[in-house]
């Protein structure tokens, strides 16, 4: 697990980090100096300072997008490798437990079964429930919960009590779960949100409203596709 929170981990910097808004800076002031030439350039006509303008804001939109994109896809690198090596940790079975333990689990729990079929009544149902609640172990709770077509249905009848049949199943199906496994759960989760989240500081947006305007936002937004549609204008 303790790999799986590092890529994790490092996907969140590079999201959230100010690594993406160092970069950015360094962008916005070469386009807000060259804006500022521009416009000091007594050589241009108000129309032509305006085109240059355009010019050097849609240069440093591509220099973003182009940023933007890389730290996209290093953050889906990170992402892939954290949800591999959750889904690897889910795949594992649990392992069984010692031979002893094993054998008197087997010995009880047949017996129990019997005495369900055999007396099918409220106390055999309940016996067996009992039986239920005290498993913990993951092998084990993956053993019973195999059986709930079988005996769902006849401890629901006996015992009348359909909710708390259901809960301790529901308890049962939790605790298949190794405690990797829960948080390999944990993890996926935590993946599927940042998978949702723009990979980049929210402070940029700022810096490109004022550096850019509009444009900025475009790159923001997409900044492959806004590559692919300005190529050239590095």
């Amino acid at each position: 697990m303790t790999d799986i929170n590092t890529h994790i981990q490092y996907a969140t910097n590079m999201i959230h980090g100010d690594t993406t808004v160092g970069i950015s800076k360094d962008i916005f002031d070469i386009v807000k100096n060259e804006v500022k030439g521009i416009q000091e350039d007594k050589t241009l006509s108000p129309m032509g300072k305006i085109q240059k303008e355009d010019e050097a804001r849609k240069r440093g939109a591509y220099h973003l997008a182009n940023m933007l994109n890389a730290n996209q896809n290093m953050v889906n690198a990170e992402l892939h490798a954290a949800e591999t090596k959750a889904n690897k940790a889910l795949a594992q079975l649990p392992p069984t437990p010692p031979d002893t333990e094993l054998r008197q689990f087997n010995e009880k729990y047949a017996e129990l079964k019997a005495n369900l079929q055999v007396h099918a009544n409220a106390r055999a149902a309940g016996q067996l429930l009992e039986f239920m609640r005290g498993v913990n172990d993951p092998y084990l709770a993956d053993l019973l919960t195999q059986d709930y077509a079988e005996l769902g249905g006849a401890l629901i009848k006996y015992t009348k009590n359909p909710i708390g049949v259901n809960t301790i199943y529901g308890t049962l199906r939790s605790a298949r779960d190794t405690a990797e496994q829960v948080q390999a759960r944990t993890a996926l989760q935590e993946i599927a949100q940042l998978r949702q989240t723009r990979a980049y500081n929210s402070l940029l947006e700022l810096g490109a409203d004022k550096a850019l305007g509009p444009i900025g936002r475009s790159a923001m937004n997409d900044p492959a596709g806004f590559m692919q549609a300005n190529e050239g204008s590095a």
